[in-house]
């Protein structure tokens, strides 16, 4: 279940707003394979970080890298907003944030 629930809980989302808002389920499903990758990125680079020498690119490149990947769906729901809702590309990028919350959450109802 919590392997998941990250898809579980995208699914949900964009099945509710799909009710409210067309554009707003487009938001979340562009900005949701942005913020996969971007959640990869950095578990990379903490990786490569407990290795003796881990390249500079690695450890500076690579959140200059991740920062780029959430500006593209930001800015794409800019200058499509007939297609892309601006506040739906946000939740989805926020959405590794809500769902290590929920874990949390439901870490400690089963304790």
């Amino acid at each position: 279940m919590k392997k998941y629930i990250r898809e579980i809980l995208i699914l949900f989302l964009s099945l509710l707003f799909l009710f409210i808002d067309h554009r707003l389920t487009l938001g979340v499903l562009l900005g949701y394979p942005f913020s996969v990758i971007h959640l990869w990125l950095i578990n990379k680079r903490y990786r490569s970080l407990d290795a003796e020498r881990p390249s500079s690119f690695i450890v500076f490149g690579g959140s200059y890298l991740g920062i780029f990947l959430l500006v593209i769906p930001l800015v794409i729901a800019v200058l499509l907003p007939q297609y892309f809702n601006f506040i739906g590309v946000l939740i989805a990028l926020m959405m590794n944030r809500i769902v290590m919350i929920v874990e949390a959450v439901i870490s400690i109802r089963e304790s």
